[in-house]
Formats: structure tokens, sequence, C-alpha cells
């Protein structure tokens, strides 16, 4: 009965996934007060704003100098 439900679910998640429109998955997220740890050296990039499109990191920084659009998702991760 288990594998039967699991394949039930699978199936819910494929058709909800399928029924997305297109725009929505490109849609701007804006992710602020995130600390970013870069690959170069080590240290903490604390209070940044991470912007994603697509899957893929279009911009990052300090809140002054990252533009996005006024339509983006913003997620404030401050104390998260």
């Amino acid at each position: 009965m288990k594998p039967l439900f699991f394949i039930a679910l699978w199936l819910y998640s494929a058709i909800i996934f399928a029924q997305q429109p297109v725009d929505s998955r490109q849609q701007e997220v804006v992710f602020r007060n995130v600390h970013v740890i870069p690959m170069d050296r080590e240290r903490v990039l604390e209070n940044q704003v991470v912007v994603a499109k697509g899957g893929k990191i279009t911009a990052m920084g300090n809140e002054k100098n990252v533009k996005y659009s006024k339509n983006a998702l913003v997620i404030d991760a401050k104390g998260k």
C-alpha cells in the first residue's frame, strides 16, 4: 500500500508543477539580510542581499548597491 501512496504523491506533484506558468519560475527572488560565505578565502559577508532569477544568482551585495524589480519576491532572512 505504501508504494502506491508515494506513486500517487509523485504524480500529484508532477501535475501541480506542470500547471505552473513558466513565467512564475522566472520570477526574481530577493533574499535580504543573509550571511554569504565566499569561496575565495575564509570570511563571512554579513547582512547581504542576494538576487536570484531562473535558479541563478544575478546580483549580490549590500542593500545600497543591489537593484531588483519592484515585483520581486522579497524574503527577509534576518534571524533565520
